[in-house]
């Protein structure tokens, strides 16, 4: 009885059908694992901060809201920057409005009012959440309801 030899390339092509099976069975085995197929939904939030923009170290604790928020800001690109300043703009124009429906107890015009600052708000945290990373974030929100106190209520 003759024995052939098992070339290199046999070897090889071995090795890789052992892995892909191996791969192959791990997933399946994942896939059909009780926790994969139980009947509750779990949530996973992945945050990525990889290219998000970070603290900034110059800027004492104590710096003013306003100058806080610039300093961050310059750091955006033109047209972020610009998209936040109309954002800002928005807003400012807004609070006038809250104050007189607030001061008149005129709830209709005091929710169409939140409603537009609501939305702006809105605008301006995702532009957050996309470009700084959540230790940011907490600054700018902050930052924020220290500038414009109806914010402290939508937080």
């Amino acid at each position: 009885m003759d024995i052939m030899p098992i070339s290199r390339t046999n070897k090889l092509s071995n090795l890789y059908l052992a892995r892909l099976y191996l791969t192959f069975s791990f997933f399946l085995l994942v896939l059909l694992s009780p926790s994969a197929t139980s009947a509750e939904e779990e949530l996973f939030l992945l945050t990525i901060e990889g290219d998000l923009l970070g603290t900034l170290e110059i800027l004492e604790d104590e710096e003013d809201a306003a100058v806080i928020l610039n300093a961050y800001y310059a750091l955006l690109p033109e047209e972020v920057q610009a998209s936040l300043i109309s954002l800002r703009h928005r807003l400012t124009v807004l609070i006038p409005d809250y104050e007189v429906a607030y001061t008149a107890t005129d709830s209709a015009e005091l929710s169409e009012v939140m409603d537009d600052i609501d939305v702006i708000w809105g605008e301006i945290k995702i532009v957050h959440a996309q470009k700084f990373t959540s230790e940011v974030v907490e600054v700018l929100n902050t930052s924020f309801s220290s500038l414009y106190s109806v914010l402290a209520q939508l937080n």
